[in-house]
């Protein structure tokens, strides 16, 4: 019968270095779990704060009737058409042109967070107007009817003769400024009481024989307009 080879004994000192290499990786591994710990704590500590951060901003926005959803879905939308593949080349080919038209791609990108700032803005004043007892409704409404008065004014011949008139020069304005302040400046004045003697004495006063003469002017002046022949002004305006 062949003889049984005996087989070579384990190498001891090989299996000791490598359990103790294991080892220390084990300890490198324990060293780092504790150092990452304490920043996951954290980490799940700060993404709650700002969780309920959010929450606040987001409960005070629905307070003042700031409809999220509504802004959220069409800010999407606008921006899902500002970056549609085919808007997006024409723009990158017109940008290769012009740094002007680059610049121009960039603010349209940027457009719909301007807009929702604009739309924050806006609903923060009609807000604020709202709490000073303005009827904004009724302000909107107005302001309705004064642009198309206005349009119609600018539209007539009337505006052409006004602005032909003078009444628009900035001596007239100014003059009419002087008036004004006059005015005020006499109603917050004691009135002076003036007898008939005392109004004969004025008569001799330049200043009150300038004021009688343009008085009497103005008045032959006016008086040729307010004949029949003019007809009259009405006061509502038709749309």
């Amino acid at each position: 019968m062949p003889e049984l080879s005996a087989s070579p004994a384990p190498d001891l000192r090989a299996i000791e270095d490598g359990l103790a290499r294991i080892e220390a990786r084990l300890d490198r591994l324990g060293t780092l779990l504790e150092r990452v710990e304490p920043l996951a704590v954290a980490a799940e500590r700060y993404t709650g704060i700002a969780i309920d951060v959010a929450d606040e901003e987001l409960a005070r926005a629905q307070a003042r009737g700031v409809d999220l959803d509504q802004r959220l879905h069409r800010t999407l939308a606008l921006v899902e058409k500002l970056t549609a593949p085919a808007v997006l080349a024409d723009l990158e080919r017109a940008a290769s042109h012009s740094r002007a038209l680059a610049e121009g791609a960039e603010l349209a990108a940027a457009a719909p967070a301007y807009a929702a700032i604009a739309i924050d803005v806006v609903d923060e004043e009609v807000a604020r107007m709202q709490a000073e007892g303005i009827d904004v409704d009724r302000a909107r409404e107005n302001l309705v009817v004064l642009v198309r008065a206005l349009a119609g004014f600018l539209s007539s011949p009337a505006a052409s003769q006004l602005i032909g008139s003078g009444l628009l020069k900035p001596e007239t304005l100014n003059r009419i400024t002087q008036l004004s302040t006059a005015v005020v400046q006499t109603l917050n004045e004691e009135p002076e009481h003036i007898g008939p003697w005392g109004s004969f004495l004025r008569t001799w006063d330049r200043r009150f024989q300038r004021f009688a003469g343009f008085s009497f002017a103005l008045a032959h002046r006016v008086g040729a307009l307010l004949g029949p022949e003019h007809g009259r002004i009405t006061t509502t305006i038709h749309d």
